[in-house]
């Protein structure tokens, strides 16, 4: 639950649950601190580069943005394989 116009420090309690974190901001109160809330929600959520966000308060917020190439590149990294044991 991401609770509209909490501090952004709430969003601490996420820290070791996935590498990558999707936040939906489609919610029946989304609009209750108004748009400038939504938009500092939103912002709060994509402050951290683990993190991504679906919708907000412009049509273009619609969907998560994409990763960068950088961010694609450190995921699929795949290092060698396990050296057999012996």
């Amino acid at each position: 639950m991401l609770a509209y116009n909490a501090p952004p420090g709430c969003l601490d309690a996420w820290e070791g649950t996935a590498r990558h974190r999707v936040f939906s901001l489609c919610d029946n109160h989304a609009l209750d601190p108004c748009a400038a809330g939504l938009e500092r929600t939103r912002q709060s959520v994509l402050a951290r580069p683990e993190h991504r966000c679906v919708a907000g308060p412009r049509a273009e917020d619609a969907v998560a943005p994409p990763p960068t190439q950088g961010e694609v590149e450190r995921l699929c990294r795949v290092g060698p394989p396990p050296s057999p044991r012996p």
